[in-house]
C-alpha cells in the first residue's frame, strides 16, 4: 500500500511539471514533444506565439484517434499554425487525416519527393511502406485542398517563423531537385533521403529534426554546414535504424541528448543494436519512445529538461554473484532502462571502486585483486545516465574462497602493446594464460571485453583444445577502441561455460 501511495505522489508530481513552469525565474521559451504513436513519428513544438507539429504518425495504427487527439485535447490545443510532412511514407503523413478534419492548420509544408504523382508513389515505396501510400497521399492532399489549407513545398536554406526567440530553418529537402533533367533517375532516390530535415535553435540549445534521413543526406549536410550542425538534441534519423546515424555525422553534430521514435516490439527491429552502439559511443542519452512513453523537453535557452511516462530506472533482476575465484567476484543484474554503474567494494570499508559510463540492461562487472579466503562488502549504484539524480542500490558480500582452483588454468597478466591508446587507433591485447595443474586442461576459452562484460563489448574470443600441463601459452588479440577516455580491458578466463579466472586492465 506504501508504494502504492508513493508511486501516486510521484505521478501527481509529474503532473504538476508538466502543467506549470519547469524554469524557476520564467515559462520556457520552447517546449517540444516527441509523441509515442507506436511506429511512426509525431513531433509537437510550442512557443509563446506558434504550435507547429512535425509528421503525424500513421493511420494503418490509428495513430491520430489513439495518440495524438487525445494529447492535443488535453493540452487544449486547436490550432496548429504549421505542419511539416517530413516525407510521402504513411507512418509520417497518415495521422494528418484525421487531424485536418477535427483541427483547425495555418499550413503545410511538404518534402520535395511529395510532388509526385499516386502512380510514382506507389511504384517508389520502399520494402517498410505498403503499396497504397500514393493513394493515401492523394487523399490527404485532397483534404488539404477542400480545407483551403495553405500548401507549399519546403525550400532548402528558408528560416520558418516559429515565434519570437526561436530560430528556425531548413537544412536539408534535397532542392536539387529541380536541378535533375531526367526525372525517370531522380525517381529512384529513396524517399527517406528526401526528408526535410529543420534545426530549431533557442539562446544555446538546439534542436535537429531529421525525419527519415539517411546517411546520404547526413553526408551532404556534413558538407554544406559543417560544425553548424552541432546541436542539444538529435531526433534519431529513421527510428533507430541502421540507415541513419554514422559516425562521420554524429562527430560533427556532438548532440548531448538523442530521440528515438520508434514502436513497442516493432517488426523492423528499431532501434537497431549497431546504432545503440554508436549512440553510446558518442556518449548521447537516449531517450525512446518504445520505453519512455510522451517524452516532453522544455527549454529556457540556458538549459534543458525532460519529462517522460517512464517509472524511474529499477532493478529487472536482482544482482547476483554468478562466477567467484579466490581473487575475483562477477556480479550480474539487470535494470529496466539502460543505465551507468559503480561498485563500491571493500573487507572493512568501502574503499575500492569500480566505474562503467557504458549504458546498458544488462550489467556484469568483474571485482578483481581479491583477497582469498576474505569477506567483502559491496554497494552497487546503477544510474539513468539522462537524469544522473535518478539511480538504483543494491548491498551484499561476498566471501571469496580459500585458493583450491590452484589447479585450474589461470590468466597471468593482461597487457597491452603500447604505453598510451589513441582512439579508433589498432593495438594487441596481451593475455598470458597458465595451467598450474600436472594434468591437461580442456574446454578452456578466453575471452576479451571493452568497458563491460556484455556480447556487443565482446574483443575477441580465443579456444584452447588443450593446454599441457605446466605451461603458459600468450594469446595476442588485435583490435581498436572506438571509445572517449579511459577504458577497461577486461579478460574471463571460462571452463566450459563456468568463469574460472577474471583481469582487467585499465588504458
Amino acid at each position: 500500500m506504501k508504494h502504492r501511495i508513493a508511486q501516486i505522489a510521484v505521478l501527481m508530481l509529474l503532473i504538476a511539471f508538466i502543467a506549470t513552469p519547469v524554469f524557476a525565474n520564467e515559462a520556457p521559451l520552447l517546449r517540444v514533444t516527441f509523441l509515442d504513436v507506436h511506429q511512426g513519428d509525431c513531433i509537437l513544438i510550442r512557443s509563446a506565439e506558434k504550435t507547429i507539429m512535425i509528421d503525424a504518425g500513421d493511420d494503418n495504427r490509428n495513430a491520430a484517434q489513439r495518440y495524438i487527439i487525445p494529447y492535443l485535447k488535453k493540452e487544449g490545443i486547436k490550432h496548429i499554425d504549421h505542419a511539416y510532412i517530413t516525407h510521402p511514407h504513411r507512418d509520417h503523413f497518415g495521422g494528418f487525416i484525421d487531424l485536418v478534419r477535427e483541427f483547425s492548420f495555418g499550413e503545410f509544408v511538404y518534402s520535395n519527393d511529395s510532388e509526385i504523382s499516386s502512380d510514382e508513389s506507389r511504384d517508389r515505396v520502399d520494402p517498410e511502406r505498403g503499396p497504397q501510400d500514393g493513394l493515401i497521399y492523394g487523399q490527404l492532399r485532397e483534404l488539404i485542398t477542400k480545407k483551403n489549407i495553405p500548401y507549399r513545398r519546403a525550400k532548402m536554406g528558408e528560416m520558418l517563423d516559429w515565434g519570437k526567440g526561436i530560430e528556425a530553418q531548413v537544412l536539408y529537402c534535397d532542392a536539387r531537385r529541380d536541378s535533375v533533367e531526367n526525372k525517370s533517375d531522380e525517381l529512384k532516390t529513396d524517399p527517406n533521403d528526401m526528408s526535410i530535415i529543420i534545426k530549431a535553435t533557442v539562446g544555446k540549445v538546439s534542436y535537429l529534426f531529421t525525419g527519415d534521413a539517411g546517411k546520404k543526406p547526413e553526408i551532404d549536410m556534413v558538407a554544406l554546414y559543417g560544425e553548424k550542425l552541432k546541436t542539444t538534441v538529435l531526433k534519431s534519423g529513421h527510428h533507430g535504424s541502421k540507415t541513419s546515424s554514422s559516425h562521420a555525422f554524429m562527430d560533427v553534430v556532438v548532440p548531448e541528448y538523442g530521440v528515438i521514435s520508434a514502436g513497442k516490439g516493432n517488426s523492423f527491429g528499431h532501434p537497431t543494436p549497431v546504432v545503440l552502439d554508436i549512440y553510446n559511443y558518442h556518449k548521447m542519452k537516449v531517450f525512446r519512445t518504445d520505453i519512455d512513453g510522451h517524452i516532453e523537453s522544455f527549454t529556457d535557452g540556458k538549459t534543458i529538461k525532460f519529462v517522460t511516462d517512464n517509472s524511474l530506472i529499477e532493478f529487472a533482476q536482482t544482482p547476483k554473484v554468478i562466477a567467484l575465484t579466490a581473487n575475483s567476484a562477477t556480479i550480474q543484474w539487470t535494470t529496466n532502462k539502460p543505465g551507468t554503474t559503480a561498485v563500491f567494494y571493500g573487507i572493512n570499508a568501502l574503499t575500492q571502486k569500480k566505474e562503467y559510463d557504458h549504458a546498458v540492461k544488462t550489467h556484469t562487472v568483474t571485482l578483481t585483486g581479491l583477497k582469498p579466503a576474505s569477506t567483502y562488502s559491496y554497494k552497487i549504484e546503477t544510474r539513468d545516465p539522462r537524469e544522473i539524480d535518478k539511480f538504483v542500490t543494491f548491498e551484499g558480500t561476498i566471501t571469496t574462497p580459500a585458493g583450491a582452483e590452484n589447479t585450474l588454468p589461470k590468466i597471468v597478466s593482461v597487457g597491452v602493446n603500447y604505453d598510451k591508446l589513441y582512439m579508433k587507433h589498432p593495438f594487441k591485447v596481451l593475455v598470458p594464460v597458465a595451467n598450474p595443474a600436472e594434468v591437461t586442461a580442456s574446454g578452456i576459452t578466453l575471452e576479451v571485453y571493452h568497458s563491460a562484460m556484455c556480447p556487443t563489448n565482446l574483443i575477441d574470443k580465443v579456444k584452447f583444445d588443450k593446454l599441457d600441463p605446466k605451461v603458459t601459452v600468450e594469446s595476442i588479440l588485435p583490435t581498436q577502441i572506438d571509445w572517449l577516455g579511459e577504458v577497461e580491458i577486461i579478460a574471463v578466463l571460462k571452463k566450459g561455460t563456468t568463469i574460472i579466472d577474471t583481469s582487467s586492465i585499465i588504458v
